[in-house]
């Protein structure tokens, strides 16, 4: 499988899980979602060779992190703040580059709400906002092969 860039990668969300998908602007670095499993613990006095023992048990969609260079002016930069603070569940789509559309695939949708919406303002730097999503059910990867 050729390697690809990460520059280029388009985070949407669709507000309130209705209409369009409108992209988040001046993205910086992104990570995740980091998709894990518990271990549910099932050893008993009798487990072979005195050994733990696990199962496989609920999977967590865990969540996504990433930064913006913040524009005060923008209207979709303000409405993140809205939305954290009530709590607004939306769905997302994490767009690879190096695809056309959603269409030719390569991109990860997911249902979350946002569980911090900060802000950076140092001395030598632009000012910032690093964000985080709680993703609630199981990501759809889409083309990824």
């Amino acid at each position: 499988m050729a390697k690809k860039a990460a520059y280029g990668t388009a985070l949407t969300m669709q507000r309130l899980q209705t209409g369009t998908y409108v992209a988040l602007t001046n993205l910086g670095d992104i990570t995740g979602p980091e998709v894990s499993v518990e271990s549910v613990d099932v050893t008993t006095h009798d487990s072979a060779d005195a050994f733990a023992e696990s199962l496989p048990g609920i999977a967590d969609g865990g969540e996504v992190s990433f930064e913006i260079q913040l524009d005060p002016s923008s209207t979709a930069h303000e409405t993140l703040y809205a939305d954290v603070a009530a709590r607004q569940m939306h769905n997302w789509r994490l767009q690879l580059p190096g695809f056309a559309s959603t269409t030719a695939g390569g991109y990860v949708q997911f249902a979350g709400f946002l569980t911090k919406v900060g802000m950076g303002l140092p001395v030598k730097g632009s000012i910032s906002a690093p964000i985080s999503i709680k993703v609630t059910g199981k990501p759809a990867y889409f083309k990824f092969v």
